[in-house]
């Protein structure tokens, strides 16, 4: 995919297929994003289009939301050991 978007940087179905690929492998969320918003871009009423930002979107919450809950641990386990 990243063949062809090097001939067609607006081929929306390999950006999309591009943007799935990369969320599901956990890389790149900001790239995927990008990718994703380039087929939405180019094909608007697109539904799998939008399920695939959906998604992404989904995952970045979640990471987000997993680290919001590690530091909260973290800082929580530092204030005990400090009151120790």
């Amino acid at each position: 995919y990243r063949r062809l978007l090097r001939i067609d940087a607006t081929n929306a179905v390999a950006c999309n297929t591009l943007a799935y690929l990369i969320h599901k492998q956990a890389d790149s969320l900001d790239e995927a994003v990008e990718l994703s918003t380039i087929a939405i871009r180019q094909q608007p009423g697109h539904v799998e289009f939008q399920r695939t930002m959906q998604s992404i979107q989904e995952h970045r919450q979640a990471l987000e939301n997993s680290t919001s809950r590690s530091v909260s641990r973290l800082i929580k386990s530092n204030a005990r050991e400090i009151e120790q």
